[in-house]
């Protein structure tokens, strides 16, 4: 239990409670007197109202006197943009947690808006957590940044260039503008002078150019910059030199004027054009007054510039004229329309021209036309054949409506765009229906198929072309027509087909009665020949190639091979014996492939000494070898783009093989002599009558060069196996010693045609060209007799029997007829027996048809 206090220790008890009480007291009138004497607001907020406030933060919320604040809800003191941040805040605070910082907008009493930072902690009063704020008006200082920061954002986002420049020329300060013509970061900028930009002011230049600028005050000039990627610009400056405090330095102010220049020297250029020109070119006021003229104008009219400028349209070109003929179209013009006319002009410089004249709105910067420019182009002669063209087109027209033929022109679509009138009257329709119909509009469907087909191929191969006659049997048309059909190609490119159609019914008529009386002669004919000859019309040589002559199944198959491999680039091996007409062939070839524009070259293997046909081939330098005087292109190079023939291939020395192998491998060799490659591009055709296979077996021939070769080869036949062309051939030298000899052949008799084709011809067509050469010569009256050589060649066989003689010749020509006895190309035939007769002597020599 606890002792009990004397009275003497209560009352020293009390009077020490008392004197803490006034201890206190004067600590808080103490605070007191503090928080109301600073300069900062300082309030406490309970349950969302002022609970108290000091002099400082009633005077910056407008209020006379604190006493008037208690009570009052914070938010309406506290800006709308604000209520959700402060609502928060005391919300911490009243739960016992502190704040940070942060910038409030608040609202005086007298409407204005103020900007505070404030600070607030939570702080118990009476035990209870009580909003304690602490705010600065910061008013002031944020609306000095945002001018601070406005600024700067002026400069930044200036179109001119704002750079700070030292006394020393290094860049201080550079605005975006700068930083993005000059193509660098402000950082790299920061980094430079400029005489790093400026080629006009390298470094021992500026401190002058400084000093200068400093003395005047300010300086205009133009320069020029170099941005970072090296493009070097025209620029505007203005400068002036300024000092902040102990800062000294040079404020520039930029543009970039290159485009301007740019348009400057356009200007001049365009000036230097009307000038220059030809053409009379003036500018006419709203009040028709001439403002400007050029020289060509000024001689038109046989005026100075001063006699013209400042004078109106209607005196220059008299009342009369300029209102019917200019006003109305200068009206236009001036109402925004671009206009143009052709007119007769007297003009006292030039007389009478025909002009073509333009009018074009010249606008102001708001875009209202201010003036007329007028072009004036003369045109007169142009109008004068335009007028010969019209009379030349009215005599066309008159001479083609009167020639007895249907004339047409059809366009790519088979579209009719031109008819004479007797076209139109042979298809019985008027010319606007004709206009615009096709092939299939007028005909019916199979034989308008086949006249587009023609047209095609005419306007495809750009050839014209004769169609055969017909008729349209199925409206039971008499007539009979044929069509010619060219292809035109206007300057444009455009291509038209024109076509003449020609009623042919009388000729045809003709025709039949001449072809009556023609097979009427015939069997007269038949009747009265006593022999049987060759006629010259009978013999037909129609194929592409022009100096191969022959329809035999080997020449056709020969043929067909070279024009299988004609339209390519493959090298083709020629083989046959000696006269075959290996050249000619290589020549066919040669005029059927894309090369045909240029010459074949052709080198004889054979006839080329051994040290000579490699600089023949290759070419040489001068000086490549003992006398060689001169320079020699070779072979190669003169085909290059073109074709070589090679003729007796198997004669070339081996040391040239390789050579032509390289050409055939790579398309490139050297001249003797010179160590420069040369490309080509050739085509080689060889030939030979060698078996290169054994040669190569012999090593007498290169075995790679001999594949190289070997790529697409073409055999021409003997003329023993191909005798069916013997009457062909004959009759083509015939021909052709015609010419030299000034003879005229007729006929043939069968007899000798037979002997021929008997004949072995062991020298092929050669022979047979000798043969007919010496029979020609013989000759003198118009029927040629022929007879096959002697063959005086000795050989050596071992059964000379007639019989024995006779059996083998029999079976070569059966050979030849593929075993063939009777009908026109039997062996009966060839050996001019009946077939019955062959078979006998077949049978008693014992010839039989292997199986």
């Amino acid at each position: 239990m606890a002792q009990k206090s004397s009275p003497k220790q209560l009352e020293q008890r009390v009077r020490e409670l008392e004197k803490q009480s006034e201890q206190l007291k004067q600590s808080e009138e103490r605070y007191r007197s503090l928080v109301e004497a600073v300069p900062v607001s300082i309030m406490a907020i309970r349950n969302g109202c002022i609970l108290f406030a000091n002099p400082a933060g009633a005077r910056m919320l407008g209020f006379s006197d604190p006493e008037e604040m208690i009570g009052i809800p914070v938010m309406d003191v506290v800006a709308p943009e604000s209520q959700q941040l402060v609502s928060e805040r005391i919300e911490r605070l009243e739960s016992g947690k502190d704040n940070p910082s942060a910038e409030i907008a608040l609202i005086r009493q007298d409407g204005i808006r103020i900007t505070v930072e404030s600070t607030s902690v939570s702080f118990p009063i009476d035990g209870i957590p009580t909003a304690v704020i602490i705010t600065h008006d910061i008013s002031d200082r944020k609306e000095k940044e945002e001018k601070l920061q406005l600024m700067q954002f002026s400069i930044d986002h200036a179109l001119d260039r704002i750079a700070w420049i030292a006394p020393d020329g290094r860049f201080l300060y550079a605005n975006e503008a700068a930083c993005k013509e000059m193509e660098y970061t402000l950082d790299e900028v920061l980094s430079m002078r400029v005489s790093d930009v400026n080629p006009s002011f390298p470094i021992e230049r500026w401190a002058e150019h400084y000093q200068e600028v400093k003395k005047r005050g300010s300086m205009r000039l133009e320069t020029q910059q170099i941005d970072g990627d090296g493009q070097i610009h025209d620029i505007e400056v203005s400068t002036n030199v300024l000092k902040f405090g102990d800062l000294e330095f040079m404020c520039s102010f930029g543009r970039d004027i290159t485009e301007r220049r740019q348009k400057k020297n356009e200007i001049n250029q365009y000036k230097h054009i009307v000038e220059s020109t030809n053409n009379p070119i003036g500018l006419v006021d709203q009040n028709f007054i001439y403002q400007y003229v050029n020289e060509p104008y000024c001689r038109a009219f046989n005026k100075s510039a001063n006699e013209i400028i400042g004078h109106s349209a209607p005196d220059l070109f008299g009342r009369n004229f300029f209102e019917t003929v200019m006003e109305p179209r200068y009206k236009k013009c001036f109402a925004g329309e671009n206009v143009s006319y052709q007119e007769w002009f007297d003009l006292p410089g030039w007389g009478r021209r025909y002009m073509d004249v333009r009018y074009y709105p010249f606008r102001e910067a708001d875009r209202t036309v201010a003036a007329v420019v007028t072009n004036i182009h003369d045109i007169t002669e142009i109008k004068q054949l335009d007028m010969k063209l019209k009379e030349s087109q009215e005599r066309f027209r008159a001479f083609m409506d009167n020639i007895p033929a249907s004339v047409y022109i059809k366009d790519e679509n088979d579209r009719h765009i031109y008819g004479t009138q007797e076209a139109f009257e042979s298809v019985r329709m008027k010319p606007e229906e004709f206009i615009g119909s096709t092939t299939r509009d007028l005909w019916p469907p199979q034989l308008a198929d086949r006249l587009i087909e023609l047209d095609q191929k005419v306007m495809f191969e750009n050839i014209p072309k004769i169609t055969e006659e017909w008729r349209n049997t199925e409206i039971g048309d008499t007539r009979w027509l044929r069509d010619i059909k060219f292809p035109i190609t206007l300057e444009s490119g455009k291509k038209l087909l024109g076509g003449i159609a020609i009623d042919i019914t009388e000729i045809k008529q003709n025709e039949q009665k001449l072809q009556n009386a023609y097979n009427e002669i015939e069997q007269l004919k038949e009747k009265l020949e006593q022999e049987n000859i060759y006629l010259r019309e009978e013999i037909e040589v129609n194929h592409r190639y022009e100096e191969i002559v022959g329809q035999s199944t080997p020449v056709m198959e020969m043929l067909s091979r070279a024009e299988q491999v004609a339209e390519t680039d493959a090298t083709v091996l020629l083989l046959g014996e000696t006269g075959t007409g290996k050249e000619l062939l290589a020549r066919s070839i040669h005029k059927l492939s894309p090369r045909q524009n240029r010459q074949m070259v052709k080198v004889n293997c054979a006839a080329l000494p051994a040290t000579l046909i490699e600089s023949e081939l290759f070419g040489r330098e001068r000086g490549a070898y003992t006398g060689a005087m001169t320079r020699q292109i070779g072979r190669f190079e003169i085909a290059d783009g073109s074709t070589i023939f090679l003729d007796e291939i198997g004669e070339l020395p081996l040391d040239v093989q390789a050579k032509l192998l390289r050409v055939l491998q790579e398309g490139q060799f050297e001249r003797l002599g010179s160590p420069r490659t040369i490309r080509v591009d050739v085509r080689i055709i060889a030939s030979t009558n060698r078996d290169l296979a054994r040669a190569v077996a012999e090593g007498i021939f290169r075995e790679d060069l001999y594949y190289r070769l070997n790529v697409f080869s073409i055999t021409a036949p003997p003329l023993r196996e191909r005798i069916e062309d013997i009457p062909m051939l004959v009759w083509a030298f015939i021909k052709e010693f015609e010419k030299s000899m000034g003879k005229s052949i007729e006929k043939i008799a069968a007899r000798s045609i037979g002997a021929l084709q008997r004949y072995s011809w062991p020298g092929n067509i050669r022979e047979l060209r000798n043969v007919v050469e010496n029979a020609m010569i013989l000759c003198k009256n118009k029927t040629l007799k022929l007879l096959p050589p002697v063959d005086s060649s000795p050989k050596i066989q071992k059964d000379l029997s007639l019989e024995s003689i006779e059996r083998k010749h029999i079976i070569e020509v059966l050979k030849k007829t593929s075993w063939r006895v009777s009908g026109e190309k039997g062996a009966a035939k060839l050996l001019g027996l009946k077939p019955t007769t062959l078979e006998a002597r077949m049978k008693k020599l014992g010839i039989k048809r292997p199986r």
